[in-house]
């Protein structure tokens, strides 16, 4: 009776040792389900978003996760250009310590009606793409990984979609089977409707600025355009839909464009302006 004790001990330990690297090549690979905390993904019995804290906890590295999405020329943006091509990196930050590995997952989601963002082209080596749950398409590690980058290709989608969210988490693991010691953790990030970069500040930037501030019925922009051309300015609201635009035909030097803003309500609009060798954007107050 005795020697029975000894291969239970084994089988426990194997058993613990599965449980714990079941989802190593992640979990919407064999859920088909989510826990990036969006909308529809998986509940706890509470009806409290499920993440990785499921099955992992601890945080003795006590992990960060960014969401970084950047056009071709390496800018950080915070709105999409319709169409255009960007590149999403999920960088998982240990503030103590040194993991063993890093894994994640990620699912973009158009915020009118939650449905899924379908145009990803490619991703790196450490990741990789799975047809998920409610037609989505789900992004995780394809085995713990020894990178804390994580890499996607995106395009994002025609215009009059609004805004998008990616909603991720991430997971920072000593690759030991103790789940109690690996370190959880969690990031949304939402896009408007038009380009913004992340480092835009109110003055659109040399060559464009903006007059009426705020704007009442009529929203005036002086340009300083390097070359004769026709300059597009467009106006999205909060919710990232266009809402107004004009195009004129500038010369090389000083220019003027007014928009007539006066149906749009009281607010704060995003403004962008195209003058085909450069792009800006600001943020515009409209008031009455």
């Amino acid at each position: 009776m005795k020697s029975v004790y000894p291969r239970m001990l084994v089988l426990l330990a194997v058993f613990a040792a599965f449980f714990a690297y079941s989802f190593a090549d992640g979990y919407a690979t064999q859920k088909k389900g989510g826990i990036t905390t969006a909308p529809g993904d998986l509940e706890n019995a509470s009806g409290q978003k499920e993440t990785c804290a499921k099955c992992h906890n601890g945080n003795p590295y006590n992990s960060s996760l960014e969401i970084r999405v950047q056009d071709a020329n390496g800018h950080d943006i915070l709105g999409y250009d319709p169409g255009a091509s960007y590149t999403i990196k999920l960088i998982i930050h240990a503030a103590t310590g040194t993991p063993a590995g890093y894994g994640f997952q990620m699912v973009g989601l158009k915020d009118n009606g939650d449905v899924g963002l379908q145009d990803f082209p490619g991703h790196s080596a450490n990741v990789k793409e799975v047809n998920g749950i409610l037609g989505r398409k789900y992004f995780e590690h394809n085995q713990p990984s020894t990178s804390n980058v994580f890499t996607i290709d995106w395009v994002a989608p025609p215009a009059g979609s609004g805004s998008v969210t990616f909603y991720a988490v991430g997971n920072a693991v000593n690759l030991n089977g103790n789940q109690g010691g690996d370190s959880p953790c969690k990031k949304k990030m939402t896009l408007t409707e038009g380009l913004i970069l992340a480092n835009d500040d109110p003055d659109t930037g040399a060559g464009i600025s903006v007059m009426d501030a705020p704007a009442t019925n009529r929203l005036r922009l002086r340009i300083q355009a390097a070359q004769s051309g026709r300059t597009h300015a467009l106006l999205y609201d909060l919710n990232g839909r266009p809402v107004q635009q004009q195009t004129t035909q500038v010369s090389s030097g000083e220019n003027e464009m007014t928009m007539d803003v006066s149906s749009l309500s009281p607010g704060l609009y995003i403004l962008t302006v195209n003058t085909g060798v450069k792009r800006y954007a600001t943020k515009v107050l409209i008031l009455r």
